[in-house]
């Protein structure tokens, strides 16, 4: 009879804590999911501050490009703005001539000069003893036609943008 008194005691204290025993395991389940869930959030802040800096980053460097082109435009109009004409007109008609034949008259002395080395390479080797076929190619690679061809490109590039801007 003691026996079955301490066995239902015990039984009915057990089944009293059963149920606050449940509370407590899913209140520890809510926590960490709580904790998960808190975890997430600052992950997706994390995430949007880097976001957020990365754009404020690039808007920057977006705004300093866009200065710097401010900045370029209004270094060509002061520069415009210093040709000034004097009113004598076969005195501003000789200063425009020499600043339109700057450009060309420095392409043809940079050729004549590559021409002339060129020429003087080539009397070495035959000098050396280097037959003529040899001392051709020899004188023309691959270096030589990218050069002529970035001259080449310019100047008919600028030519073309010339008559396009008349």
């Amino acid at each position: 009879m003691i026996v079955e008194s301490l066995v239902g005691t015990l039984l009915g204290g057990l089944l009293r804590l059963a149920p606050e025993g449940l509370r407590f395991w899913e209140s520890s389940k809510e926590k960490n999911h709580e904790l998960e869930m808190a975890k997430l959030n600052l992950q997706t802040m994390e995430l949007q501050a880097k976001h957020q800096m990365d754009f404020r980053r690039m808007d920057g460097d977006i705004q300093l490009a866009a200065a710097d082109l401010q900045a370029l435009v209004e270094g060509n109009k002061a520069q415009a703005s210093m040709m000034l004409n004097t009113g004598v007109r076969w005195l501003d008609a000789a200063v425009n001539g020499m600043n339109a034949a700057m450009r060309p008259t420095l392409v043809y002395y940079y050729a004549a000069m590559y021409a002339l080395v060129k020429v003087a390479v080539f009397y070495t080797y035959l000098g050396d003893g280097v037959d003529w076929a040899s001392s051709m190619k020899l004188l023309w690679n691959t270096e030589d036609s990218a050069v002529w061809a970035s001259i080449l490109g310019y100047v008919f590039l600028d030519r073309s943008l010339g008559k396009r801007r008349q």
